[in-house]
């Protein structure tokens, strides 16, 4: 039994609630702290941020074309057959939907278009990046913050139902490598000299 099936037995309230409070944050929490930076730190940090953000978001394209990968809710219903009309489903957010009666998760997936991108999880990797540059703020209290932030949208996923633990570790390294990358092109000097001269106009 994996753990999305042992979850899928026993889910309580509270997790239900808090594992969808957490995973509805996984992109406007990274934006804010994007948005922290341009504001109260370098538009550097800021560009820095954000191009390790883009770059993440095309390595998990990518691979999700060159390694098409089901959720656990779907093997759960379908299989292993490749069903290229399933619906996208809630899976075990429909307990958080449920509780605050609103459908919010239950209107989201119902248009999700591309059920067979489990692998990376970009839902595990974005927190990530909050992580890498959390340092940037200078408050420890933050960092941790997002520390915490990225444990609760990983134990989300897979909670959930929508992601095996093998997609969140993709996800997660999917961010790490994108950051590294980034780091490591951002320091060639003509592209150097393009991020200077970019954030003077920003």
């Amino acid at each position: 039994m994996t753990l999305n099936e042992y979850f899928r037995l026993k889910h309580v309230p509270f997790l239900d609630v808090l594992s969808g409070i957490c995973y509805l944050n996984w992109i406007p929490i990274p934006i804010i702290y994007s948005l922290y930076l341009y504001r109260y730190k370098s538009k550097r940090d800021y560009i820095d941020f954000a191009f390790t953000f883009l770059l993440t978001n095309m390595l998990g394209f990518i691979i999700y074309y060159i390694v098409p990968a089901a959720p656990p809710w779907y093997v759960a219903l379908y299989g292993f057959d490749m069903n290229m009309k399933a619906p996208g489903s809630p899976a075990g957010f429909i307990h958080f939907d449920q509780i605050i009666g609103v459908k919010i998760f239950s209107s989201m997936y119902s248009k999700n278009a591309n059920v067979f991108a489990a692998i990376p999880s970009l839902h595990a990797a974005y927190p990530v990046i909050t992580v890498l540059y959390g340092s940037l703020s200078k408050k420890l209290w933050l960092h941790i913050g997002f520390v915490i932030f990225t444990l609760g949208v990983w134990f989300s996923a897979v909670y959930s139902g929508h992601h095996y633990v093998i997609d969140v570790l993709a996800g997660g390294t999917c961010a790490l490598t994108a950051f590294l990358l980034y780091r490591l092109l951002s320091r060639q000097p003509m592209i150097n000299r393009l991020l200077v001269a970019y954030s003077k106009l920003i």
